[in-house]
């Protein structure tokens, strides 16, 4: 079992990075609609900050996308950082599937997916995490 955890822990960060990194791109091809998204989430009611949101979320989600496909870990500050991003971003979508009956989450730009779908993947994207961060433990400690 350790081993395996070994061997996983590089291609489950890879892999989560290109995740991260396309649904980045998804969504730079057209920034305008995903600070709609954003607004539609009802939580941002000043309409002046949906563009800087929009920004701030795209650059985060690239910025950990390319640390992980980089290899850049920081003592496991990357995947606590990937943990508490994909932890907020479920949050926010259920709080919004809930309250607001959200159809379209704005993970992938303007690929809808909905949000029972998207908290499913996130919590996929957890476990690859945890998964990788375990995996790196062990390599150090052995």
């Amino acid at each position: 079992m350790n081993q395996s955890l070994r061997y996983a822990a590089r291609p489950l960060e890879l892999l989560v990075g290109a995740l991260f990194i396309f649904a980045a791109l998804l969504k730079l091809q057209n920034p305008q609609l995903f600070a709609i998204q954003i607004h539609e989430y009802q939580i941002l009611t000043d309409k002046a900050l949906l563009a800087p949101a929009a920004l701030f979320f795209l650059t985060l989600e690239m910025l950990l996308g390319v640390a992980l496909a980089m290899g850049l870990r920081l003592r496991t500050l990357t995947h606590a950082a990937v943990t508490l991003t994909l932890l907020f971003f479920t949050g926010v979508i259920a709080y919004a599937w809930w309250a607001h009956g959200i159809k379209d989450c704005g993970c992938m730009g303007e690929v809808q997916m909905g949000p029972g779908i998207s908290i499913v993947k996130n919590l996929v994207l957890l476990a690859m995490v945890g998964w990788a961060w375990l995996g790196r433990c062990l390599l150090y400690t052995s």
